[in-house]
């Protein structure tokens, strides 16, 4: 591609994006990167889990079950294992990033989905949209030009963590929101303009950080991951992505109901900063409660889902895959 065919390509994408007034009032669309513009069985995480455990094994000394429990214990308290390793043992955030997300075979393991493309281009065409993301730039700008989605999000559209900043913000406290509302030029102390985000994430604990700082939570359920879980076996979020024992094989989903079965959440998955009164169980969502302000439910109590399966316990609404959302938010595309 010459330079001004280049050039002519970028300006192309860049009319699509949506440039909101000053007197804008909608919705701000922040959209997770990982397993949530792509699917889980791309195995991105699969590769992850394995560079995580090889480098703490050269550079902590661990394994097995020592590994096991202090990621799960960083991740869980900070919000990023690399956080604790930073903390507590000195680590190098960038020789991390570089040595695990840096080294991911992304371009034999992603590529563009049509559906995909075609709902996020909408979404930047219609609101303002963002990329929220636990992960760090370089990775990110990776993903999202294998996914063809790189001109859609300039670098002011992303929202990724710094790792060379000391602590770092990350999802899913109430600093990455607050950091991501006044990127986005919301007022973080505003409740009207808490309520205009619209956050979609794969992991649960994410979407309940976010509901509970007033935001709109989608929560996103890849098919290939059971919706089922119990505390005994726990749902297959970013978590249970670095187990070892982790199977990427698609589980049969066994039936529940999710309104009234009470196995449905393990609070041990949430960090002790995001558990509320909404926890354990959330129950359906009202009618009056607007995905942005002013905006009217469909008719009827409950908010119509994604083919009636079942709803989220963690977020406004549960879908299986990105595509969905339209089906969840009627009128948004």
């Amino acid at each position: 591609m010459s330079s001004a065919t280049h050039l002519a390509h970028l300006h192309q994408n860049a009319a699509k994006i949506f440039l909101p007034s000053p007197s804008y009032g909608g919705p701000v669309v922040f959209l997770d990167l990982d397993n949530t513009l792509y699917p889980v069985s791309a195995g991105v995480s699969k590769h992850m889990s394995i560079r995580m455990r090889s480098f703490v094994k050269d550079k902590l000394g661990w394994n097995g079950e020592e590994a096991t429990a202090f990621i799960h214990r960083y991740y869980r308290d900070f919000g990023l294992s690399i956080k604790g390793m930073v903390k507590w043992h000195g680590v190098d955030p960038l020789v991390y990033d570089r040595m695990v997300d840096g080294s991911i075979p992304l371009e034999t393991l992603l590529k563009p989905d049509p559906r995909t493309t075609q709902l996020v281009t909408t979404l930047c065409e219609r609101y303002p949209t963002y990329i929220l993301t636990n992960a760090a730039l370089p990775h990110s700008l990776r993903v999202l030009d294998l996914l063809n989605l790189a001109d859609l999000f300039p670098r002011q559209r992303i929202i990724a963590c710094d790792y060379a900043e000391p602590d770092f913000p990350c999802k899913p406290f109430p600093i990455m929101w607050a950091k991501a509302m006044e990127l986005a030029g919301l007022n973080p102390e505003n409740a009207d303009d808490r309520k205009r985000c619209l956050f979609i994430d794969d992991a649960p604990r994410n979407c309940v950080g976010a509901l509970e700082y007033g935001w709109i939570a989608v929560h996103i359920a890849a098919a290939d991951v059971s919706h089922t879980h119990t505390p005994s076996e726990p749902f297959q979020d970013e978590e249970d992505l670095e187990s070892p024992n982790f199977d990427p094989s698609p589980p049969t989903p066994t039936p529940v109901d999710r309104a009234t079965d009470p196995t449905v959440l393990s609070t041990t998955q949430l960090p002790s900063s995001v558990v509320s009164d909404i926890i354990p169980r959330l129950p359906p969502r009202e009618s009056h409660l607007p995905w942005w302000p002013g905006a009217p439910w469909p008719s009827g109590t409950r908010v119509p889902l994604a083919g009636e399966k079942w709803y989220s316990p963690y977020a406004h609404f549960g879908v299986d895959e990105l595509s969905q959302i339209s089906e969840v938010l009627p009128g948004i595309l």
